[in-house]
């Protein structure tokens, strides 16, 4: 009976050191959230979002560190830390079609399936919102002038 009680005394203790620990998923995706430029960048609704698929062999990533400038007019792309090479970003569009304004991007990487806190299988699973992007402009795009037409002279 003594060798019995010490194995089940042994199994108590040591269970908790084969419990799973959890380990962050690798991100397969890239959802850009378009956010007006008031607001708290984790709660406020996006005015627009999209999805790109991001891998470690995807050519919008493994690109050049880039830099953000302020007071950018009709950006097209965000960038973000790339998940898969140190010191190296992904991008990913902006979606289009924004009424004039002025906004911020967040970013959030999906997965296809994951397990919360409570042990909850949650498909597809998106993390939480990154720090915001700088703010830019969407505006109309001013080209040159039409060539008057009818031209003539009078006296």
């Amino acid at each position: 009976m003594k060798p019995f009680l010490v194995l089940c005394a042994f199994l108590l203790l040591t269970t908790p050191l084969f419990a799973q620990t959890p380990v962050p998923s690798v991100p397969e995706r890239i959802k850009v959230l378009v956010i007006p430029e008031i607001g708290d960048p984790v709660t406020v609704a996006p005015v627009a979002s999209g999805e790109t698929i991001i891998t470690a062999t995807s050519s919008n990533c493994n690109q050049a560190p880039n830099t953000s400038a302020a007071g950018l007019v009709n950006p097209g792309y965000a960038f973000f830390d790339d998940p898969f090479t140190a010191g190296k970003d992904c991008f990913a569009p902006i979606p289009g079609a924004l009424p004039n304004g002025r906004y911020r991007t967040v970013g959030v990487f999906v997965v296809a399936t994951c397990v919360d806190a409570n042990g909850v299988t949650k498909a597809p699973c998106e993390g939480n919102r990154s720090a915001p992007s700088l703010v830019f402009t969407v505006a109309p795009i001013l080209t040159f002038p039409v060539a008057p037409t009818g031209w003539g002279v009078k006296q």
